[in-house]
């Protein structure tokens, strides 16, 4: 059917950037699936446990939400379970995520607009690639998904307030849509919450309350789990890094503008064209999917990142960008170029969203490079302890793939996949002094670490074996991860270890050792 053209082109593209890039990944790691974030692999290793130990959690010993998407998690799971152990799901479900926001896209683009198959197909290309869609496919993790349970949410949403429709009863289905929504990510609570003070605004007091009770309502029973088993009511990653934007808002040290990062521009177009539509009086469905938009930002950037490998503002960046593509195409014609003071509008427009063009075009060698980053230290850390220490605990900071391809016991230093470690942050008792009674407590012998996470007095005791340094390193948090033993009667044997293992080690990654077997001790401490 024709109105499905600008679907099939926009997916056609889709799929040969993502197999072209799939391949160059595959063809640096040794036809190894890697992602090229560590925090595909921590959704991995939470649904293996899931599935196969009916806990959730990185280690199969304790209840720890580790991330902010139970939907991903529970269809990950839900996958292995029925399927086995696959590293290629996550890049399934992701895709399967891209797919269903390109059909949201052509649904909208057919049932609400005017336009010609060709500038619909644009429309969807330019969107598609500004997301950038196939980055966030080849990660292979919840963003594709939450793009497009946005994009549902927001469409159903808007119509209803356009047609006036503010009766209890219409606000069921979207409620259930922002309950998916939500599931995916907790930051689309904040797009709920827009909804929802909209329908205040209006007076459908009932159905904002409905709306937002059950919009919400997987992160009251996740969290009430979660509690129960010991956890805490929110991730343990929005508990540690929450915060971080509001303060620096609120301290001073950066403006509202720098903290919408690689989106202030599409942030301040959003906020014209709701402005102008405003002052018109033309509150039709485009002011209140970029109203919601709008407000959605201003939310998300006081306490949550954005411009961290494109994923964490990715929903916001299309919801607004695919709206104002589709304002553009409507008002395009090439006799608005007669008119000197259209040159000036698109000028402007030009240099708010020029940055979009080049983050787009550099997605695409990221994701091959990232996926290199993530093979060379995570993956052959998680290589190095299954073969050497699986069963046991270990000590460490970057704790997906080490806990997904392992059965290891994974005691991590940060916080994430630790609840006592994330207590003990809250509390400020996250002192060198607690590590090591941490160390002592759990057994763990063997710390995997990034010196320059902590004090030196946390590691100082310890005994330094060796070092792994990757080459153009672009997505670690740093190039050089250290093997350490916690107790001495451990370091002999790790040196040995990591000797042996030299061998497996792709060749550009970089061993330096620093235990003397002679003398038994660390070169460093001699």
């Amino acid at each position: 059917m024709k109105k499905y053209y600008p679907f099939a082109i926009v997916l056609a593209v889709l799929c040969c950037i993502v197999v072209v890039l799939e391949f160059l990944s595959l063809r640096n790691t040794n036809g190894v699936l890697s992602y090229p974030l560590d925090d595909a692999f921590i959704h991995m290793a939470v649904a293996k446990n899931v599935a196969f130990h009916h806990i959730w959690g990185l280690s199969n010993v304790e209840w720890v939400s580790s991330s902010s998407s139970v939907l991903f998690t529970i269809l990950l799971s839900t996958a292995f379970y029925i399927f086995g152990l696959s590293p290629w799901w996550p890049l399934i479900l992701s895709a399967t995520g891209a797919v269903l926001l390109l059909l949201e896209m052509q649904r909208e683009l057919n049932k609400h607009t005017h336009l010609s198959t060709s500038r619909k197909t644009v429309a969807m290309m330019a969107t598609m690639l500004v997301a950038p869609l196939p980055f966030m496919t080849i990660l292979g993790m919840e963003h594709s998904l939450q793009m497009a349970l946005t994009l549902i949410f927001v469409h159903r949403c808007a119509t209803r307030l356009e047609n006036n429709q503010l009766a209890l009863g219409d606000w069921i289905a979207p409620a259930l849509w922002g309950a998916l929504m939500i599931s995916c990510r907790y930051e689309n609570a904040y797009t709920a919450f827009v909804v929802c003070c909209i329908l205040a605004l209006r007076k459908s007091w009932k159905s904002a309350f409905v709306l937002g009770i059950i919009s919400i309502s997987p992160v009251i029973i996740f969290g009430a789990v979660m509690v129960i088993k010991g956890g805490y009511f929110l991730p343990n990653s929005l508990i540690l890094k929450g915060k971080m934007q509001l303060i620096r808002l609120l301290n001073d040290t950066v403006s509202f503008l720098e903290i919408t990062s690689v989106i202030s521009g599409v942030f301040v177009i959003t906020g014209i064209v709701v402005a102008e539509r405003f002052r018109r009086k033309q509150f039709d469905r485009t002011f209140y999917v970029l109203t919601i938009s709008f407000f959605s930002i201003i939310l998300h950037c006081c306490s949550a990142a954005a411009g961290y490998l494109y994923r964490y503002e990715a929903y916001l960046l299309v919801l607004s960008f695919f709206h104002l593509s589709i304002i553009f195409m409507e008002w395009w014609s090439p006799e608005k170029l007669k008119d000197r003071a259209n040159w000036l509008y698109i000028l402007t427009f030009s240099i708010f969203l020029c940055n979009l063009l080049p983050r787009a075009a550099n997605s695409l060698p990221h994701a091959v490079r990232c996926s290199k980053n993530i093979y060379d230290q995570q993956y052959q850390m998680a290589l190095f302890l299954k073969q050497y220490y699986n069963h046991k605990t270990i000590a460490a900071n970057d704790v997906g793939a080490i806990s997904y391809l392992g059965d290891i016991t994974t005691l991590d230093l940060w916080g994430l996949g630790n609840n006592q470690v994330t207590r003990a942050k809250l509390h400020k008792e996250y002192t060198p002094a607690y590590v090591h009674q941490l160390i002592d407590s759990s057994q763990a012998k063997v710390a995997v670490i990034y010196e320059e996470w902590y004090l030196p007095e946390v590691y100082k005791n310890w005994h330094k074996i060796a070092s792994w340094e990757v080459s153009n390193n672009y997505i670690c948090a740093y190039a050089t991860v250290c093997f350490y033993a916690t107790v001495e009667e451990s370091a002999e044997t790790m040196y040995k270890n990591l000797k042996q293992f030299e061998a497996q080690l792709p060749k550009d990654v970089k061993v330096q050792y620093f235990y003397n077997q002679q003398d038994k001790a660390p070169l460093a401490q001699r």
